[in-house]
């Protein structure tokens, strides 16, 4: 896989989450021309809000592990805009028990260190 960074952040979104297209687009045309701004912007509404929270609150486990595997991309880029966001925007929503069952359930090397690290366990 090629590393999301931030200049191809809006199209890796759009592959992964099609139906958030019309957010995508709105993002793009309204945010300035700002990477570390773009990438929380677009994590937090598009990975977060559109996907992510819905899919926990409704447990729908399919679009979770989906969501768990885009967060796992996210953090494993090798932009660190795009890590941090993906730690401030989904990590840090990510510390209730049922979200962290979902996350030593299905999630990557990367969600279960920086979920650890959030929770305070080093």
């Amino acid at each position: 896989m090629t590393s999301v960074i931030s200049e191809n952040l809006p199209a890796y979104l759009a592959r992964q989450f099609p139906e958030a297209l019309a957010v995508i687009e709105r993002i793009r045309s309204a945010e300035p021309d700002t990477p570390a701004l773009n990438a929380y912007t677009y994590i937090g509404e598009v990975v977060w809000a559109g996907s992510f929270e819905p899919a926990i609150e409704s447990d729908d486990e399919p679009t979770i592990r989906h969501c768990l595997r885009v967060t796992e991309d996210l953090l494993a880029s090798d932009d660190q805009n795009i890590r941090t966001a993906a730690r401030i925007r989904v990590i840090e929503h990510l510390t209730g028990w049922k979200a962290q069952h979902l996350v030593v359930k299905h999630g990557g090397l990367n969600l279960r260190r920086d979920l650890l690290r959030a929770t305070g366990h080093n």
